[in-house]
């Protein structure tokens, strides 16, 4: 057998393997987008960047309301990025603290952003995003 025939027949086999799916992997088609937020979150509120920086006056303000509210228990920030990204996991005294925490601050995100893609979920699903502008 021929050097030329080895390596076109490990190409092949590569290239099969390759293809192949993973057990792990699902095969079905998605039929509904649906927000999926931590499960021990009520609220996620969520600080992102087009390369310009977060948005640190709406988080700030987030932040205080947070630190002031009686509805909520507790809550956690996880910083992820390098341009002030992070991601607030709001815990809520009851349900309907959790609505209204969701409320407010699903009032303060603005409709679109060329600068700060921020978004806010509910552990029942609503959300709200700042888009692209256009």
């Amino acid at each position: 057998m021929s050097l030329r025939a080895v390596v076109a027949g490990l190409v092949l086999g590569l290239t099969l393997a390759a293809c192949q799916t993973s057990p792990e992997v699902p095969t079905a088609p998605v039929t509904q987008m649906s927000v999926s937020i931590p499960v021990d979150c009520d609220i996620e509120v969520v600080f992102g960047s087009y390369a310009m920086g977060a948005d640190q006056a709406l988080r700030g303000r987030v932040r205080e309301l947070l630190a002031s509210n009686t509805g909520v228990g507790e809550f956690s920030e996880k910083r992820w990025g390098r341009e002030g990204e992070s991601t607030f996991c709001i815990h809520a005294i009851n349900p309907g603290a959790a609505d209204s925490l969701y409320t407010t601050i699903a009032g303060w995100i603005p409709d679109s952003s060329d600068r700060h893609p921020t978004s806010v979920a509910h552990r029942d699903g609503r959300s709200r995003a700042a888009t692209w502008p256009g």
